[in-house]
């Protein structure tokens, strides 16, 4: 997967329009969607830092130096961290869910 396809696809599976992305990194919505179709490949650091962040994974992962697990982790960790500013009712209500979903997937 390359430098676009990895920016693109962590863009949309956040819900993320290329509008929105592109004014939070301070470039053109032209200049995001020639990153993203790899028309531009050498993205400058700034970017690439800044793309990261407001993606939720690493530096290393947008550049292709970390694999698919890793990303999930990196995942797992930005949920983790969500969860600890819920309220105490609703992340016992989440914590409710995921073990019922185990439960009843392991029950298969």
């Amino acid at each position: 997967m390359t430098k676009g396809e990895r920016i693109k696809q962590q863009r949309i599976a956040l819900g993320i329009s290329q509008v929105d992305l592109a004014d939070k990194i301070g470039v053109s919505k032209q200049t995001l969607y020639k990153y993203e179709n790899d028309i531009v490949t050498n993205i400058p650091s700034d970017k690439i830092e800044l793309l990261a962040k407001e993606l939720h994974v690493s530096e290393a992962y947008i550049m292709g130096w970390k694999d698919h697990f890793e990303k999930q982790q990196e995942r797992i960790q930005m949920y983790v961290e969500r969860l600890m500013q819920l309220s105490e009712e609703h992340r016992e209500k989440v914590l409710s869910d995921i073990d019922y979903w185990y439960t009843r997937e392991k029950s298969k």
